[in-house]
């Protein structure tokens, strides 16, 4: 995951070159196409960072289960010994 958020922010650094140099006259003619890419990105980015958020509280949910159970269990074995 870290590699992917790596490549997320290279290409954040890509765009971020590619706008300053439009700024400069240098990509005028692919500006439009260049920020509705941009807008796609974004989509995308917000996209998967809402399933990553789903997945992540699942996993949480699933660890506090497993916790409770474990300490029953615990408890339980303390009670017998």
């Amino acid at each position: 995951m870290e590699a992917l958020l790596e490549g997320i922010q290279n290409q954040g650094h890509a765009f971020e070159t590619v706008l300053s140099l439009s700024c400069f006259g240098f990509l005028t003619s692919c500006e439009a196409e260049l920020q509705e890419l941009m807008k796609q990105i974004d989509i995308m980015v917000a996209h998967k960072k809402s399933e990553w958020e789903g997945q992540t509280h699942a996993l949480e949910t699933c660890l506090d289960i497993r916790d409770r159970e474990l300490k029953t269990l615990r408890n339980q074995l303390d009670m017998k010994h």
